[in-house]
């Protein structure tokens, strides 16, 4: 009875959000990809990075959809979010191998066998998971050295919710021919959450010396109205709220209450990083739909306190994946969060043209943030007389609008000193298309769901490409960034999800997996040290205790040409994906590192002195200093950043309803 309630409810809801905004649309004609200038054909000869087929690679992994009568979009609106990736040393042979999370079809992982070969190895393995998978992420959770896998899980499985309970797969080290096993032990462990999951984060939130669990969740009520979402936001059901699991050593303690974070949420990604500098973790949290984002900080006494509205001036409208990095090298965390604004105008009236105002202004009048349609860059400009603020700086960073996206990455990929920016791309059908809108409402619900082939043969299927932003550098406040796609090599047309970097072939610079929908999974070659061969540093940490791998160490460079680089150990990143514990800095032409520094979870100091380059250097737990509390004294100290002086000149309004705060 559940089931069909919930058919007509999303198709009631689907309707509904017709009627108000959003973002999407259709390519121009002859398939070009106006949006980027891009053939589609991709790139080869001296492209940075090179897509390599199955035959060459091995990896095969394919996430396809097949809608049915009993279960397509109309009565699963996430029908089309697909899967993630997550990769990391199983088998302890140095070599990241690579795990796919699907949703209709098993999870596979693939044995790196090196020079970027990989062998099919789920069924030895027992880890292809069954129904529908959605997250995947790799850390040691029960702290023996060996990394784990962890897989959330989601679906239109309303009834048995032991179909969509996550999954936690411990290592049991490797058999007779090399390869890892696994026993699936989450409901030993009990972490075996049964709402609509979308991806999970391993932190030491109250450090302790163990991994935490934050696991981002989502409601069932798609795209529910703002007086149920008011009514539920501090109060929200079974299945509404993001989870929170404290580890206990040997199982773990389901705290989400306690803590402080239980809220109606529509998570589609969880970041995690020190926003305040007090060397504990916080979780920026991306919501979709309306559901405001949570910037949860840590109290320091086993709680989280979600600042959002004084730390970050607005946010992004459908929050969908996001990355923490320190893009700028100041020394402090900065937060990128992705929305579904179109680069080029013809998508962006074709597909919603702008957003609902009466919406907007319900919603901040309601005691709900300011959101807008973009991507934000939210920039953190340090201590501002005892608060820490954030400046949202997408637009001027040139990354506001990429269309219907998924997973940021930011990383050095071309070994230059400066972190770039991977966004994966595209949505399976246009759903939000204003001809196919209309078409519905002529037709009516009860058409719809008669003839749903036929509706769905209305929405248009358009592929697009992933971004990839070079960093150009900071020429007044705020780096700008230059999308490289098509010379770099990743203009191929898809609809891309989950993304991760990894060295694959250990050759020093940044390899990329992305895990398409109804398309084989993209393994992208890096070829930057081929083609120019600049210097670069990998730092892989080796923890005390259960946290073997450092997560959450901050490691800083000093390097012989006076610049300074910024890195923190975390795993989960983008959306629904994570990368291997290794820390990876592109040196450009410097030749030695004067200085690296770590600041261990528990606070600890560590340094090294002369450091060569172009090597992957490991750092056993080994503190030299046991901290200060002088604040003047501290590793890192934050840094006042000025943005940019711009003059706006205000226009009339040309609203054809009142402006809020008009």
């Amino acid at each position: 009875m559940m089931a069909i309630y919930y058919k007509w409810f999303a198709l009631a809801v689907l309707f509904g959000l017709m009627s108000a905004c959003s973002e999407s649309g259709t390519l121009p004609d002859g398939g070009i990809d106006h949006v980027s200038g891009l053939d589609g054909q991709g790139h080869a000869g001296d492209a940075r990075f090179r897509l390599l087929s199955t035959q060459a690679s091995g990896i095969s992994f394919v996430n396809s959809i097949s809608e049915s009568a009993d279960l397509n979009y109309f009565q699963w609106m996430y029908m089309y979010n697909g899967g993630g990736v997550a990769v990391g040393d199983l088998n302890g042979d140095h070599l990241p191998d690579v795990y796919f999370s699907g949703n209709q079809v098993p999870n596979q992982l693939y044995l790196n066998l090196g020079n970027l070969k990989f062998r099919e190895v789920s069924a030895i393995a027992g880890v292809a998971g069954s129904k529908w998978s959605t997250g995947v992420t790799m850390a040691d959770v029960n702290g023996d050295g060996r990394l784990d896998i962890y897989v959330t899980r989601g679906g239109p499985f309303l009834e048995n919710v032991w179909d969509r309970t996550n999954l936690l797969f411990l290592n049991n080290g490797v058999n007779a021919d090399g390869v890892p096993t696994f026993t699936e032990s989450a409901q030993q462990w009990q972490c075996n959450d049964a709402a609509f999951g979308t991806h999970a984060s391993f932190f030491d939130y109250d450090l302790d010396g163990d991994l935490d669990l934050y696991v981002v969740n989502h409601p069932y009520q798609f795209g529910a109205k703002i007086d149920y979402r008011l009514a539920r936001h501090f109060n929200p059901q079974d299945f509404e709220s993001d989870r929170f699991f404290r580890n206990e050593g040997d199982h773990f303690t389901d705290i989400t209450a306690e803590c402080g974070i239980a809220r109606f949420a529509f998570g589609l990604s969880g970041s995690v990083g020190d926003f305040n500098g007090d060397g504990y973790p916080d979780i920026y949290v991306a919501n979709d739909f309306s559901e405001p984002d949570f910037m949860f900080i840590n109290q320091r006494d086993g709680t989280f306190k979600d600042l959002i509205q004084e730390m970050v001036p607005h946010i992004s409208n459908f929050g969908m994946g996001s990355d923490v990095a320190d893009f700028n090298d100041d020394g402090l965390p900065d937060i990128l969060v992705l929305d579904m604004m179109a680069e080029n105008n013809r998508r962006k009236k074709t597909n919603m043209s702008g957003m609902d105002l009466d919406i907007f202004a319900k919603n901040v009048a309601n005691g709900f943030h300011y959101q807008f349609m973009q991507n934000t860059l939210l920039m953190n400009q340090g201590n501002n007389g005892g608060r820490f603020l954030f400046s949202d700086v997408a637009q001027l960073a040139g990354i506001s609008a990429t269309d219907w996206s998924w997973a940021p990455l930011i990383a050095d990929f071309d070994n230059d000193g400066r972190q770039d920016i991977f966004i994966s791309n595209g949505y399976r059908r246009d759903t939000r298309d204003n001809d196919f809108v209309n078409r519905l409402k002529e037709v009516g619900e009860v058409e719809v769901m008669k003839n749903y082939q036929q509706s769905l043969a209305w929405m248009p299927e358009v592929k697009l490409a992933n971004y990839m932003f070079r960093n150009l550098g900071d020429a007044s406040g705020v780096p700008t960034f230059k999308n490289e796609s098509g010379n770099w090599g990743l203009s191929q047309l898809t609809w891309s999800n989950g993304a991760a970097y990894a060295d694959l072939d250990l050759d020093g610079d940044l390899d990329l997996l992305v895990n398409n929908l109804d398309e084989r999974a993209f393994l992208y070659e890096n070829r930057s040290q081929e083609l120019e061969g600049k210097h670069w540093l990998r730092v892989e940490l080796l923890g005390k205790g259960l946290n073997r791998h450092g997560v959450g160490a901050k490691v800083r460079i000093k390097l012989e040409n006076g610049a300074q680089m910024w890195r923190q150990v975390m795993l989960s990143r983008g959306f629904q994906s994570s990368v291997e514990p290794i820390l990876h800095f592109g040196l450009g032409e410097v030749r030695k590192v004067e200085r690296l520094e770590i600041v261990w979870p528990d606070g600890k100091f560590q340094w090294l002195e002369n450091v060569g380059v172009d090597q992957v250097l490991q750092v056993k737990y080994a503190p030299n200093g046991a901290g200060v509390k002088d604040d003047s004294n501290r590793l890192f100290v934050p840094v006042k950043r000025g943005l940019p002086t711009v003059a706006v000149k205000e226009g009339p309004c040309r609203c054809r309803r009142s402006c809020p705060g008009a």
